[in-house]
């Protein structure tokens, strides 16, 4: 198992989070518990951020994420506001394409399923509403 830089994570890959995966779920709470997890890895030069599972059937195929969405989810959100926030126009494109939504290929980090059109219309600065969830029984 390989450790990496989240910068060497994200960077060369287009992560797929298959339709057979789970909505995203995450509350407040557990977006609270990875935020302070990264003011503690900003504090001591470093953090664990937990396992990844990926699945790729060959060399330019997707890379299909198996577990870890969630905080994937989270982090390509958070990389995208942080992204926005930078004052220098080139070195937001630049990020940008690198990391949320490459100019040729597309975004980097797919959600399939009934989340895509929402997940792309936030990364695209569209201010969704969430779609609803029905409640079964």
């Amino acid at each position: 198992m390989s450790k990496q830089t989240i910068e060497t994570f994200f960077a060369g890959k287009n992560l797929v989070v298959p339709s057979y995966q789970r909505d995203y779920a995450w509350k407040e709470r557990n977006i609270d518990e990875l935020f302070a997890d990264i003011e503690e890895a900003l504090e001591v030069g470093g953090h664990y951020l937990g396992t990844f599972i990926l699945s790729q059937q060959s060399p330019s195929a997707p890379v299909f994420v198996v577990d870890g969405q969630q905080r994937l989810t989270t982090l390509t959100m958070l990389l995208d506001a942080l992204i926005g926030s930078l004052e220098n126009a080139d070195i937001r494109t630049v990020m940008r394409s690198t990391y949320i939504q490459h100019p040729l290929t597309g975004y980097k980090f797919q959600v399939l399923g009934e989340n895509k059109n929402f997940f792309e219309a936030m990364l695209a600065k569209q201010n969704p509403n969430p779609p609803r969830r029905v409640k079964l029984g």
